[in-house]
C-alpha cells in the first residue's frame, strides 16, 4: 500500500464535521498565506507615512514563512517638502529575518540585509532644502517593522552620496560599491569583551579610491567606545575640488 493510499484511507476514516473543519481550517490558512504580503505591504506603507517630515513606499513584499523572515521591494523614504529631489533612502529590497544561528546563544534576535541601498545627505540654505534625515523617528520604524532586536546589518552594492545644489558647480562626493556587515550590535553571542560589536566596510570612492574600515564598539555602553582604523587609496584628489571649493 502506497504511502497516498494509507492517508486516503486515514481521511475516509474520519467523521464527516471533522473533516468539514479541517478543509475550512487549511482553506483559512491558505487564502490567510497568500492575502498576507498585499496586507504587509499596506502596512509598511501606512508606517512609512507616519515618519516626521519624511514619507515613504514600497513596491511589493515576498513572505518566507520557513525562515522567518520578510523582504521589502523597492523601498523609498523621500522628504515630504518637496524642495528635495534625491530620496534620503531607496533601496532594491530590504530583508528582514530572524537570526537562527544566535538561538545558539539563547537569544532571539534579527539581521537585516540590504540590496542597492542608497542613501542622499543633502546641505541647503533652508531645511526644507536640506535631508540629514535627523528626528524622523527611525527607531520607532524599525521596531513596528521587525519585533526582534536588530543584531546584525548587511549591505551589498551600496551608496552614500552627500549633494550640495545650491554652490556653483554643484557638490556630489560619494561613495559606492558598497559592502557593509556590522555584526552582534546587541551583543547576543554574550561575549566578555570591552567592544564586542564589529563593523567592517569596504567601498569605491569619488576619484576611483579605495576605502575600508574596521571598527570595534560597544553600543550598550551609555557612552559608546569604539576602536576605529581606516584608509583611503588611490583616490584623485581633483575629484573633491567642487567640495573644497564649497566648504574649504
Amino acid at each position: 500500500m502506497t504511502r497516498f493510499q494509507r492517508i486516503r484511507g486515514w481521511w475516509k476514516r474520519l467523521p464527516l464535521g471533522l473533516r468539514l473543519t479541517l478543509m475550512i481550517v487549511l482553506g483559512v490558512l491558505i487564502l490567510g498565506r497568500l492575502a498576507l504580503p498585499y496586507v504587509l505591504q499596506r502596512y509598511v506603507n501606512d508606517k512609512l507615512s507616519h515618519l516626521d517630515g519624511y514619507g515613504g513606499s514600497v513596491g511589493g513584499i515576498t513572505v518566507h514563512l520557513w525562515r522567518g523572515a520578510y523582504r521589502i521591494h523597492n523601498a523609498d523614504i523621500h522628504k515630504t517638502s518637496g524642495k528635495v529631489p534625491e530620496p534620503l533612502f531607496k533601496a532594491a529590497y530590504v530583508d528582514l529575518s530572524i537570526e537562527w544561528l544566535q538561538l545558539l546563544h539563547g537569544s532571539i534576535v534579527g539581521k537585516v540585509f540590504m540590496g542597492e541601498p542608497e542613501v542622499n545627505f543633502v546641505a541647503g540654505p533652508t531645511e526644507a532644502e536640506s535631508q540629514m534625515g535627523e528626528k524622523a523617528g527611525w527607531n520607532e520604524l524599525l521596531v513596528s517593522l521587525f519585533p526582534f532586536r536588530l543584531n546584525r546589518l548587511e549591505t551589498n552594492d551600496g551608496a552614500v552620496h552627500f549633494h550640495d545644489h545650491h554652490h556653483k558647480p554643484p557638490v556630489d562626493i560619494f561613495m559606492n560599491e558598497l559592502k557593509l556587515v556590522a555584526s552582534n550590535l546587541t551583543n547576543a553571542q554574550r561575549k566578555n569583551e570591552e567592544l564586542p560589536t564589529r563593523v567592517e566596510a569596504t567601498s569605491k570612492t569619488i576619484g576611483g579610491g579605495a576605502f575600508e574600515i574596521q571598527i570595534k564598539l560597544n553600543l550598550l555602553d551609555k557612552e559608546p567606545t569604539f576602536e576605529l582604523v581606516g584608509n583611503i587609496k588611490g583616490m584623485d584628489l581633483t575629484a573633491i575640488n567642487d567640495f573644497l571649493l564649497a566648504y574649504g
